[in-house]
This record gives structure tokens, sequence and C-alpha cells, in this order.
């Protein structure tokens, strides 16, 4: 093989290399926007569970 091509084959691993890395840093960022989105909708669901007890606990005492 020559050192021309060798060097064209080295080149487009270094081409992969660096696409490999960009997808993967986009897959990280992804993964944590949806850590961070499903942390904001945990609280955000325990928030209106709460709401939702403190509304039921009117109602019975209304009903009482």
């Amino acid at each position: 093989m020559s050192n021309e091509r060798e060097l064209e084959l080295v080149h487009r691993r270094d081409e992969i290399l660096h696409e490999t890395m960009t997808l993967t840093a986009n897959v990280v960022q992804s993964l944590e926007q949806q850590q961070k989105l499903a942390f904001d909708t945990q609280e955000n669901l325990h928030n209106q569970n709460f709401l939702l007890s403190l509304a039921n606990d009117k109602m019975r005492l209304m009903n009482q």
C-alpha cells in the first residue's frame, strides 16, 4: 500500500472519529435535556398532586 493511500485512509479514519465524537456529544446533550425534562415533569406532577390533595380536603370539609 502506498504512503498516499495510507494517508487517505488515516484522514478518512480521522473524519469518521470526528463525526462519531460529534454524534456522541449530541446524544449526551439530548440525554441531559431528557433527564432535565423528566425531573421537571416529576416536580410538576408532585405539585399538581399536592394541589389536588388540598382541593380534595377542602371539598371534604365543605361536604361535612
